[in-house]
């Protein structure tokens, strides 16, 4: 499924509530932005030194992402920014809405899951 926006933003910015996945310090050379290039995606571990506390990557920067939150009538709200984007845009708790029906080469999804119980078995009953 895909994340809300709460879980999408908590999932970026840590418990901490920074201001780009890495901290509070914008750095370009974090994140695929227009500073650098490629003007285009880039692999997930392009960008190493910019994953979020959790351990996320591109949580700023790549593609839009779609979330599950509803925002205008017939809109959802995709995070953060893309590849196209300056500084001045790309933070992970930029929020955007654009019709359900949208597709475009700046955005993109990432999935969420509901974590699991634990198997029941030897010491673990």
């Amino acid at each position: 499924r895909l994340p809300s926006e709460d879980q999408w933003e908590l999932a970026a910015r840590g418990t901490d509530g920074r201001y780009f996945p890495w901290g509070n310090e914008w750095d370009p050379k974090r994140l695929n932005t227009q500073e650098n290039g490629p003007y285009g995606t880039t692999p997930v571990l392009a960008y190493p030194a910019g994953h979020s506390p959790f351990g996320l990557y591109n949580m700023a920067g790549n593609v839009f992402e779609w979330t599950s939150t509803p925002g205008r009538p017939g809109r959802m709200i995709l995070k953060s920014c893309s590849w196209d984007d300056l500084g001045g845009i790309c933070r992970a708790a930029a929020r955007h809405d654009r019709p359900k029906t949208s597709r475009h080469i700046l955005f993109g999804f990432r999935c969420a899951c509901e974590s699991a119980p634990a198997p029941k078995g030897k010491g673990r009953d």
